[in-house]
């Protein structure tokens, strides 16, 4: 009998399923898989999540520009997708290498979007060679992070809902990695969503503080803490050396098999995505403990900008009495002299 009732009436137990959960329930059975896999085309509605800002046929025409751009929807909004909830009242950001974000913005205007005057400029095309030759920055204090260029904020006549259009120095993804904590790095593209550290943040409800220089991050955390997740800010040589860890130290990349990759309907579009080129380091600190660091490919023969990880693994002690005893540290080398093998 229960084959006989709509798909629809699966959603009222998969919304409660965690991530792990859903996977064990499609495991089951070929009945169960074949429910879950329809649960998740309505369960990860990039429609559906895009509603607030974009009519069906707009997202599939952003979608398109995000395949020309390599611009990245992050923040609240990829929370929210991976999450399967929806928090009031929050904004939209896009991220994308400055030399596209004019591209972007003269697109939102173009389907009823009025830019939001910065307070030495009314109009967006002024704003934006304003902030290509380094005039000024636009509203650097909304995000904190290091490699941003400009923020440009868009509202929609009678929304109270905006998008905040974040133009970044070198790539979307450099500026992620640079988070306030690991709850925050996830992002969707045109042709999918990933979650970078997805058992911690949507399976433990944990998130790793891995920058705490600014009064922008301490309010940024705040907001997840009432979210529900906690925050922590140090990591034992035992949560380092856990092979299944989201945390365990090595080199990691976008879509490996710590990350949750969500693959997005087809779109029509010549470009491959390169997201998965871009490697990072989950690295040690005897004072930050964990956290991700990546460096900047610069190469003269590709237009194309990647990051990647390195080998500095470990990082000495910057402070004197740092907070962090020699044990750590060495359980941490040897275990990824160890292993030096498995991220290369």
């Amino acid at each position: 009998m229960l084959q006989n009732l709509p798909d629809t009436c699966d959603d009222l137990i998969c919304n409660d399923l965690s991530p792990a959960a859903l996977a064990a329930l499609a495991s089951t059975c070929n009945d169960a898989n074949g429910r879950v896999k329809s649960y998740q085309t309505r369960g990860f509605s990039l429609d559906h999540l895009l509603a607030p800002f974009f009519t069906t046929q707009d997202v599939l025409k952003f979608r398109v520009i995000q395949s020309k751009t390599d611009a990245v929807i992050s923040g609240s909004t990829a929370v929210q997708f991976f999450a399967r909830t929806r928090y009031p009242m929050t904004d939209l950001d896009i991220y994308v290498p400055h030399q596209h974000a004019y591209t972007i913005g003269a697109w939102l205007q173009e389907i009823g979007y009025q830019y939001q005057r910065s307070t030495r400029t009314l109009d967006f095309a002024l704003a934006y060679l304003a902030a290509s030759a380094d005039q000024f920055p636009v509203e650097p204090d909304l995000y904190p992070q290091k490699g941003i260029s400009a923020v440009f904020s868009f509202k929609n006549h009678g929304q109270r809902r905006g998008i905040h259009l974040i133009s970044v120095e070198y790539s979307p993804l450099e500026a992620i990695l640079q988070f306030h904590s690991t709850c925050v790095m996830n992002f969707i593209a045109y042709d999918h969503a990933v979650s970078l550290y997805p058992d911690a943040t949507f399976e433990k409800h944990v998130s790793l503080i891995c920058h705490a220089d600014s009064p922008e991050h301490d309010a940024a955390r705040a907001k997840y803490q009432a979210r529900g997740w906690k925050m922590i800010n140090n990591l034992s040589a035992t949560e380092c050396t856990d092979l299944k860890s989201d945390f365990c130290v090595g080199h990691r990349f976008v879509s490996d098999k710590h990350c949750w990759t969500i693959p997005l309907g087809p779109i029509l579009t010549h470009r491959m995505t390169n997201f998965e080129a871009n490697s990072w380091t989950h690295g040690y600190d005897p004072v930050l403990q964990g956290r991700p660091v990546a460096y900047r490919l610069n190469s003269p023969t590709s237009s194309a900008r990647y990051l990647v990880a390195h080998d500095d693994i470990i990082r000495p002690p910057k402070l004197k009495n740092a907070y962090s005893d020699d044990e750590d540290i060495g359980k941490v080398l040897a275990f990824y002299n160890i292993n030096l093998a498995r991220y290369h």
